[in-house]
């Protein structure tokens, strides 16, 4: 009996269907209308318009009177508006398979209900509560289902040469729609100036050396944590070289350290050259360490150990890559070093405090 009768009901709710379909020109929302003269069928009320979020339970509610039978009211999920419905339910049966839905009748209030468990995206929409007569009567319910920010594009180039323009951009979706910023790490300033700027695309005319590095895309609407996603800026140019000290002064016998400050893209090779041009390598006194920092400039290092008076005299580190080189020039003269002044320094001060108590004792 059950079947022959839910047969009997999905086949007057699909021949109803044009008329549903022809209803949703009127505006979504809840409707309080008066009862209809004669004791026609009327929905008294339907629930509010509701906003939730993934995850949580939906609960509609349709106030009818003189629907005639049960199977006269029913509800629709306007998946496509005008296009395609969803028939969730004829009077206190599920037609839809989502075993997440739940359909119950109060026959003493005239209330049908429908209840959707974790909700998700796809429940959002226009709900529609009708008594099928001869001439429906419909009313709506707009549900939105809030959902969190999800970067779903992102495109730049990763790679380009200095003076080129430079497209980024990112696209996410979310309920409410997303709002998207970019930054870049450690809150370097944007090329366009602040630390933040926000909008789908980037353009950076004429890139330039200091416009390299990662840019961070970040969409966020409110509803829990912010999506974000990475896109490594690489720009290739020609090597540059600065030396912290022009001049450098050791004792002999002493350690000294030579510095060179270097950028440069693609990664360049560093060489050490002395006084008579003649390449430095890791043999005898000599050591090179090259130190890649966080802001990827590279620290190249000449160690001259056991200094002796034929290693004073200028010095030069040389970087070069496919697209130039340059040259950094430091000088290491006989004198005495910094740390040996630091410690003649507090030794001086050391006996001056001892001589002051000595007097005062």
């Amino acid at each position: 009996m059950i079947d022959l009768r839910l047969a009997t009901l999905a086949t007057v709710a699909l021949c109803l269907s044009s008329a549903v379909i022809a209803q949703d020109a009127q505006p979504p929302g809840p409707a309080q209308d008066a009862p209809l003269p004669g004791g026609q069928p009327n929905i008294l009320s339907v629930s509010d318009n509701v906003t939730l979020r993934e995850g949580d339970m939906l609960s509609l509610k349709c106030k009818v009177e003189n629907a005639g039978s049960d199977a006269n009211v029913v509800w629709f999920h306007n998946l496509i508006p005008g296009v395609y419905q969803r028939l969730i339910s004829l009077g206190d049966i599920r037609v839809t398979v989502d075993s997440r839905i739940s359909v119950e009748v109060n026959t003493a209030t005239n209330e049908y209900s429908i209840k959707i468990d974790d909700v998700k995206k796809e429940d959002g929409g226009v709900y529609q509560c009708q008594i099928t007569t001869s001439v429906p009567v419909t009313r709506s319910v707009t549900v939105v289902v809030q959902t969190r920010p999800v970067i779903i594009d992102i495109l730049g180039s990763e790679q380009i040469s200095e003076g080129m323009t430079v497209n980024m951009s990112c696209n996410a979706t979310g309920i409410p729609e997303p709002t998207i910023y970019w930054k870049r790490m450690n809150n370097i300033p944007m090329p366009m100036g602040d630390v933040k700027y926000e909008g789908q695309f980037i353009t950076i005319v004429n890139a330039t050396k200091e416009d390299r590095g990662v840019y961070t895309c970040v969409a966020e609407n409110g509803i829990e944590e912010p999506d974000s996603r990475d896109i490594p800026l690489l720009i290739t140019f020609s090597p540059f070289i600065v030396t912290p000290r022009a001049k450098y002064s050791s004792e002999t016998g002493a350690t000294a350290e030579l510095e060179c400050v270097i950028e440069g893209y693609p990664d360049p090779v560093i060489t050490w050259y002395n006084h008579m041009d003649e390449e430095v390598t890791d043999f005898g006194a000599f050591r090179t360490k090259n130190v890649v920092g966080s802001d990827d400039r590279k620290t190249s290092t000449l160690q001259v150990n056991n200094v002796k008076t034929e290693h004073f005299g200028a010095y030069r580190c040389h970087a070069a890559n496919d697209l130039g080189e340059a040259d950094g020039y430091v000088e290491l003269s006989h004198g005495i070093s910094a740390a040996s002044s630091v410690t003649m320094a507090m030794t001086s001060l050391m006996l001056l405090l001892l001589g002051s108590l000595s007097m005062m004792s």
